[in-house]
């Protein structure tokens, strides 16, 4: 932060275009969530569902999990251990590894919420991509990820992966909540989505910016 004090600094934030469509929640209808994050310790996904197998209900819900599990190997492997060993996330609970870029806006799509386990994200291109398809967010503070909604509006904010775990237990039994976070989401969600063109425009207005003034 001291070396970059006095530098010039642009942010751009990874362009979503064209507005991808998005669904919504209905009430009644069985609860779909979704993670999008490699199998990696500092996204949380273990601790989560060590505590999400002692509390899950029964009944018709999903979380679909998708992401690389070729970075640390073993700790994908307990991940899925977890899972199949658990009477309360399995079938409920799927590991899809990765996918690619134009697979996501579906699984988006298909989604009532997305949650995020992270302890750490430099900028959170999931929840991004969350925000302009319209699902609220469930994220654990971590770097930029707070950034990414309103908490109690957009969303909500947790200290770590096991009270995101308990909420979402929660709402499985009772998505009363949900209802209100998810239509927040929608009604703030972005009337425009950033391009590439935008992008480069705001890039060359900066920069002749910059040298009008040298």
């Amino acid at each position: 932060a001291q070396r970059l004090a006095h530098a010039r600094l642009l942010c751009l934030e990874p362009p979503i275009a064209p507005l991808p469509p998005a669904r919504g929640y209905k009430p009644g209808e069985p609860l779909r969530a979704l993670m999008a994050c490699n199998l990696i310790e500092r996204k949380g996904v273990l601790p989560f569902l060590q505590t999400l197998s002692a509390l899950a209900p029964e009944g018709d819900w999903r979380l679909d999990i998708v992401g690389r599990t070729d970075l640390q190997e073993e700790y994908a492997r307990e991940c899925a251990r977890t899972i199949e060993g658990s009477q309360a996330l399995a079938g409920h609970v799927i590991l899809h590894g990765a996918v690619s870029h134009a697979q996501m806006s579906p699984r988006y799509q298909g989604a009532h919420l997305l949650l995020s386990a992270s302890a750490m994200e430099s900028f959170g291109i999931a929840l991004q991509e969350a925000r302009y398809h319209g699902l609220p967010i469930l994220a654990v503070r971590g770097g930029n990820s707070e950034n990414h909604l309103r908490d109690g509006g957009t969303g909500l904010v947790f200290g770590d992966a096991d009270h995101l775990a308990r909420h979402f237990a929660d709402l499985l039994v009772d998505s009363t909540q949900l209802i209100d976070l998810a239509r927040a989401a929608m009604d703030e969600r972005p009337s425009e989505a950033p391009s590439w063109d935008s992008h480069c425009d705001r890039l060359l207005s900066q920069l002749e910016e910059w040298f009008a003034r040298d």
